[in-house]
């Protein structure tokens, strides 16, 4: 280290250059690298989700969030594990030591909950996921549509936008909120349904049969493969409305149309925000680790500026 000082102070034009070529490099990295509020933390979380129509809380504690604290029970690593039965929903987090192989802990819970097969016929697939950033440090902006218009309408520019900010190649993480979920609705048409003497279930099974996705297999030969599979899952209402229930011997089909009124609205869970008295959705703009928050931020405002 002396001899590095002496050479130094004998030849002060190689230590000036060595500070301006560091300068450099610092110079550059300040503008190169991401920019975050907060330091990146990893958590040591997962969350497990399951969605279950028209089940009350206590239906999901029983069917669903119990059978899915046992499957992961004496797991190892896993230091704690917090659940949440609410209507239609239920959330299961998973909270691992400090010093745990998050992989390894994370491919042990979805081993887990893949392994349940006793969840109710209604219930849908569990989504099991890890968070990767701290929640804290995602959090870049929000922006807020408002207006006299319908929800429909309003969510429709929300999409756009969302679609937009997508597009940019720079944000991958965007919640929006004020709004229920969208649901195809059949309301069946009582009289109607005498008169052709049609059943509820008879309905239910034509849109079920004639609208979902199939695999037929892989048809090959010495050349190539084609995959045989038909696309018929739909939620545009005026194709379900044409799905045909009966024929009559005189050759008059009936169709769903004809017996029920088939619409593509909201659910009916409470999910209302509001700004200025004026019904508004909320677009929530995240950042992942690796993304830039300047570069978002920058955007963000862009197309603020378009709205106004």
């Amino acid at each position: 280290m002396r001899n590095i000082i002496r050479y130094f102070i004998k030849y002060p034009i190689y230590a000036n250059a060595f500070i301006f070529v560091i300068s450099l490099f610092g110079i550059y990295s300040m503008f190169s690298m991401n920019k975050s509020f907060f330091p990146e933390l990893d958590p040591r979380r997962i969350i497990v989700s399951v969605m279950y129509p028209g089940a009350s809380p206590e239906e999901m504690e029983e069917g669903v969030t119990i059978k899915i604290e046992q499957a992961l029970r004496g797991i190892n690593g896993i230091e704690q594990i917090n659940s949440t039965s609410s209507e239609n929903f239920a959330t299961i987090s998973v909270q691992a030591y400090e010093n745990a192989d998050m992989d390894e802990v994370y491919k042990d819970v979805e081993n887990g909950v893949n392994s349940i097969n006793s969840f109710p016929q209604g219930a849908e697939k569990p989504i099991v996921r890890r968070l990767k950033a701290n929640p804290l440090s995602e959090m870049v902006t929000t922006l807020s549509l408002s207006g006299d218009c319908d929800l429909m309408t309003l969510k429709n520019e929300a999409d756009q936008i969302e679609n937009d900010l997508f597009n940019s190649g720079l944000i991958s993480t965007i919640e929006m909120r004020g709004f229920p979920e969208l649901e195809l609705v059949v309301s069946v048409k009582e009289e109607d349904m005498l008169k052709y003497g049609i059943l509820i279930d008879e309905i239910s099974m034509a849109i079920q049969k004639n609208n979902q996705d199939l695999t037929g297999g892989i048809l090959r030969n010495d050349r190539e493969g084609l995959i045989v599979r038909s696309r018929k899952r739909t939620t545009d209402p005026n194709e379900i409305k044409n799905i045909i229930l009966r024929t009559l011997p005189n050759g008059q089909q009936i169709k769903i149309d004809d017996v029920a009124d088939v619409s593509l609205g909201f659910s009916e869970t409470s999910a209302e925000v509001y700004y200025m008295g004026k019904r508004s959705i909320t677009i929530e703009v995240k950042k992942t680790p690796d993304q830039d928050l300047g570069g978002i931020t920058q955007f963000v405002r862009t197309i603020q500026k378009i709205q106004q």
